[in-house]
């Protein structure tokens, strides 16, 4: 046989393909990522191990195989192109599909959505249901022959080793083949196998994805080979409760033993998923309740703030921030001081959430609550502490090792609790990333009342040793200002948020009520506590950007005034008055509070993040990306940060950097559709309108859970139809919208060479959209890098808002661009 062949980047193969990197090894051999030299294409090339390779029958097989896989011609099928051999080495050519395997994505979500898991079943089913047209199964259906590209299309790979359903294929009978948690029962018997092989298969992917699963595991291959024949798997809505009836029993449907009880097709899989996601994407809609008064515009892109920002991103217990404002000594009040500086080593230690057993449904959050303590503690004493989002992150992914390199982490804190009768029973281990080795492991027994102040001090001062930072009794003190006495009163207040977070997507009056009654239900508990003021003000800061109302503005600075009465060292209690004033167009007094939360904690990445979104929202996009950035570091599992980098960077015309920036933030989260708009905008602007549109019909399929969707994607479209010379068609679109300051309608107008209509809208948009929008739509960088506005160029109108906003903008850059 052959040697193993080692191919470099840039090393050119079978003197055609010039290697770009290696993306994958798998049961038949190393996959590459290759630039074509002859058709000028990225391909990806599939080099067979030797032992595979050298058998002709083998080779033949392949050849026959791919013959027939070649005809499927289909947008959820990988295409095979041609099977070589070069050097004594066999190798397949195929179609590059980026992305991420479904499995890497199971492994890093699962449970997936339902919406999620439907859809990507729908496609798998098209794709099997075309291959199946042509006689064609794949025999080795499993996540990880799954690709979803970066618009969520799902694309099935290695149809190449398919087998031929004629009576003659070349499946040698009695030999089991496959992976065994994906193989049907006639596949563990080595019979005969047909297109219900790959049903039987499906149904195991869809079961994985809603539960985390398989429905079969083992430790031998025959043992589980045994168990595909003669057990019957539990039902996945035992492990999901949130797994509809109807999809619970397709897919119990899909697993039966028997070939004639399953679905016969895959199209009828097809056409009961199409019930099942419109009775899902229904449900959703009657769930989210009213719609928004006044919809928020693409492109103001704060995303959650405040109330929506996550509940990782404001739980923080015992006062949950970083910056101590004062040190006691001796009795007596110290000078304002800031906390020791973060090491600038890149390297993080992460506290995990707690895992929590506990019969009283009160103590639920208490596992994330004590790791935002420890997290607090640690960071006052100079560690470099990863943030809440991307810690919680790591503590739901099934492959830790890879998640921790991802976020530069070098050692994480994970523990358990245990309450019973008023005790809490506490174990930690410190791990090391790397190998996932215990570096270090203590236990603790507390009271029950103590775990809000005494046993998160105990379990950060033992860590902080470990890690060689100070951690002082003074530092302490002044942090435990922040909380309550009251551990009632806290957990109302966490109680609060999630109600918070919840009202903020529903827009439902008795969702508000419900946060309303709880986060007072605290204050009543303990007046002073200022963090449950500050959780006031963000609830009433989500009602007056959905109503615009006097009373609810009044509200929410009444309540941000007196967190910082109580507390005013606190950095989001600045960043949370920074935002009173800017809804009142006070911006120089929001630009002083942003300034002032940054100065007790230059790299906290909810301070940056706010800053940079105030910068942005001005119209200063450039000084905005620099505390993205800051952000990112310190937060590097949070994409709506990315996401609003990349506006940034849209804003700038800077588009690479942009596209890398979205790209980013479909990496971590793939099916989120904000996101996925964001990416179809940005390829109109480079003039990839094949590439958007596929985007936009991707997008469609979950248009009907959302107006606002429906909304953009008819708007892109309409601006992609005007690119394309369709006046009328694209004047269909967007004539009668109630939105007419929106980006795509202006850029339209542009197009079509609709000056005036054009020049009106960015008047109208800067001059009155913050009164009903709260952003400032048209800034400098914008109407200057925009290619659609250079139809614009010699109108005079255009011209004088020019003129107008570049003055504007070297106004307030000089004012507002040191934050």
């Amino acid at each position: 046989m052959p040697p193993a062949l080692e191919l470099e980047t840039g090393a050119l193969f079978a003197d055609r393909y010039q290697v770009i990197e290696k993306i994958g090894t798998g049961g038949m051999g190393r996959v590459f990522k290759a630039f074509d030299t002859k058709i000028r294409e990225k391909i990806a090339i599939k080099l067979l191990k030797a032992e595979t390779a050298f058998d002709e029958k083998t080779i033949e097989r392949f050849r026959s195989e791919i013959r027939l896989a070649r005809r499927i011609a289909h947008k959820n099928v990988c295409r095979m192109f041609d099977l070589g051999e070069y050097a004594g080495i066999q190798y397949i050519t195929m179609e590059l599909v980026p992305g991420e395997s479904l499995k890497s994505i199971i492994r890093m979500t699962a449970p997936l959505s339902i919406p999620t898991a439907v859809h990507y079943a729908k496609e798998i089913c098209e794709g099997l249901e075309e291959a199946h047209r042509w006689n064609v199964i794949h025999r080795d259906l499993k996540p990880q022959n799954i690709m979803v590209d970066p618009m969520g299309t799902v694309r099935i790979m290695d149809f190449g080793i398919a087998r031929s359903v004629q009576p003659t294929g070349q499946t040698d009978k009695g030999v089991a083949v496959g992976t065994p948690e994906y193989m049907s029962p006639e596949q563990a018997e080595g019979q005969d196998i047909d297109q219900r092989t790959d049903i039987y298969a499906l149904g195991i992917v869809l079961y994985e994805m809603v539960t985390g699963k398989v429905p079969f595991e083992g430790e031998m291959k025959l043992t589980i080979l045994r168990k595909h024949v003669i057990e019957r798997p539990r039902p996945p809505k035992e492990l999901n409760p949130l797994v509809p009836e109807r999809l619970n029993r397709l897919i119990l449907k899909c697993l039966e033993k028997s070939r004639e009880r399953r679905f016969q097709n895959a199209g009828e899989i097809l056409q009961e998923l199409g019930t099942i996601q419109a009775a899902t994407l229904k449900a959703v809609e009657a769930k989210a309740g009213t719609v928004r008064k006044i919809p928020l515009p693409e492109s103001r892109m704060r995303i959650y703030r405040s109330v929506g920002i996550g509940l990782a991103l404001v739980l923080l217990a015992v006062g949950g921030y970083i910056v101590v404002h004062q040190i006691l000594r001796n009795g007596s009040e110290a000078p304002l001081q800031k906390p020791p500086f973060i090491s600038e080593s890149r390297k993080f230690i992460a506290v995990l959430p707690f895992d929590l057993s506990s019969p009283d449904a009160k103590y639920a959050n208490l596992g994330k609550d004590l790791a935002d303590g420890i997290r607090t503690r640690l960071s006052i004493s100079g560690a470099r502490v990863l943030s809440p989002y991307s810690s919680e992150a790591i503590h739901k992914s099934q492959n830790r090792p890879a998640e921790t390199k991802r976020a530069n982490v070098d050692r994480y804190l994970q523990g358990t609790l245990r309450i019973d009768q008023g005790t809490v029973s506490i174990s930690i281990k410190l791990i090391d990333a790397e190998n996932e080795s215990i570096v270090w492991p203590r236990e603790y027994s507390e009271r029950i009342n103590e775990i809000y102040s005494e046993v998160p001090d105990k379990i950060s001062m033992d860590i902080a040793k470990q890690l060689r930072t100070s951690l002082g009794e003074g530092q302490l003190q002044a942090l435990r200002k922040h909380g309550t006495a009251n551990l009632d009163a806290y957990i109302a207040v966490v109680n609060g948020r999630e109600a918070t977070y919840k009202y903020s997507n529903s827009n439902r009056e008795e969702d508000f009520s419900e946060a309303l009654k709880l986060i007072r239900g605290a204050i009543d508990l303990d007046p002073r506590y200022a963090l449950a003021y500050r959780s006031l003000g963000d609830l009433f800061e989500g009602r007056f950007v959905a109503t615009d109302q006097k009373a609810d503005l009044e509200a929410m600075i009444a309540a941000y005034r007196k967190a910082y009465e109580l507390d005013p060292a606190v950095p989001r209690v600045y960043a949370g008055l920074g935002w009173a004033y800017f809804y009142q167009e006070k911006l120089d007094e929001a630009y002083r509070a942003f300034k002032t939360a940054l100065s007790y904690d230059p790299r906290d990445p909810e301070a940056n993040r706010d800053a940079g979104s105030f910068l942005r929202s001005v119209g200063l996009d450039e000084p905005a990306v620099k505390h993205y950035e800051i952000a990112v570091e310190a937060d590097p599992l949070e994409p709506n940060t990315y996401t609003l980098s990349a506006a940034c960077y849209m804003n700038l015309g800077d588009y690479k950097k942009s596209e890398a920036k979205l790209n980013q933030a479909l990496a971590i989260r793939p099916d989120d559709v904000s996101i996925q708009k964001w990416h179809a905008r940005l390829s109109i602007l480079m003039g990839w309108h094949v590439e958007a549109e596929k985007e936009l019909n991707a997008l469609e399929s979950v248009a009907t859970q959302s107006p606002a969707v429906q909304t953009s994607v008819t708007y892109l479209r309409a601006l992609i139809l005007a690119l394309r010379g369709d006046r009328e068609r694209a004047l269909s679109l967007i004539s009668g919208s109630k939105e007419p300051f929106r980006l795509e309608i202006t850029n339209t107008y542009s197009v079509l060479g609709m000056k005036a209509e054009a020049v009106r809208n960015i008047k109208w948009g800067n001059e009155e959209g913050f009164h009903l929008i709260k952003d400032y739509l048209y800034a400098y960088p914008y109407l200057n890098t925009n290619p659609f506005f250079k139809s614009l160029a010699d109108d005079p109108g255009f011209q004088a808002v020019m003129q107008n906003e570049k003055t504007r903008y070297e106004a307030k850059l000089e004012k507002y661009g040191d934050l």
